[in-house]
């Protein structure tokens, strides 16, 4: 059996950024919203168990190894071979590592669909703190860390253009500069 999903990638319409806490994270207070740009997810349930990726260089320990080996330790898993086709750029702001992993959750749901939905939210809030957006979609108010969710009425259609230059920005680069540059 294959089965096979989207995982959107995310805008922050507005963001604003608290101080660092004692853990060094900061409160954040944005309003997310979904775009139709994705990456595809798909897995092979009885296969060989692999996670593949295609269109893009990622680190062995990523987001989506991290949401199946947490799943693993509260679910029994046939062996699975997840291949995730890469379109969102990494180090782009946009979620797509974080949306890969909601995404691998979602199909898992579906395969054990008795596992109660308080799970894989409190494993999608462990893997990153906008994995939860992901689970749901859509527009929504995202506060605390980014797991505090108030889901927000759906816009009219709206484009946006995105860019991205050829120069990636991790998040914790991105932090670490608005760190240092507050006076």
């Amino acid at each position: 059996m294959i089965l096979t999903t989207e995982a959107y990638a995310k805008l922050n319409l507005t963001l604003r950024v608290g101080p660092p806490d004692a853990r060094r994270y900061h409160l954040i207070r944005s309003i997310f919203q979904t775009v139709s740009w994705s990456d595809t997810v798909e897995v092979e349930v009885g296969a060989s168990p692999a996670v593949i990726f295609h269109g893009a260089e990622i680190p062995a320990e990523n987001t989506v190894t991290k949401a199946l080996r947490m799943v693993s330790e509260i679910a029994p898993l046939a062996p699975l071979r997840v291949t995730v086709t890469k379109r969102i750029p990494a180090e782009s702001g946009l979620g797509g590592g974080s949306s890969d992993a909601a995404a691998l959750l979602r199909i898992v749901q579906h395969l054990h669909p008795g596992l109660p939905p308080a799970e894989f939210a409190g494993i999608a809030a462990a893997v990153g703190a906008d994995v939860p957006f992901f689970l749901q979609g859509g527009r929504a108010l995202a506060e605390g860390y980014g797991e505090r969710l108030t889901r927000l009425p759906d816009p009219p259609e709206t484009w946006f253009v995105i860019l991205r230059p050829n120069v990636g920005c991790s998040t914790v680069a991105m932090y670490r500069a608005l760190d240092e540059s507050r006076t």
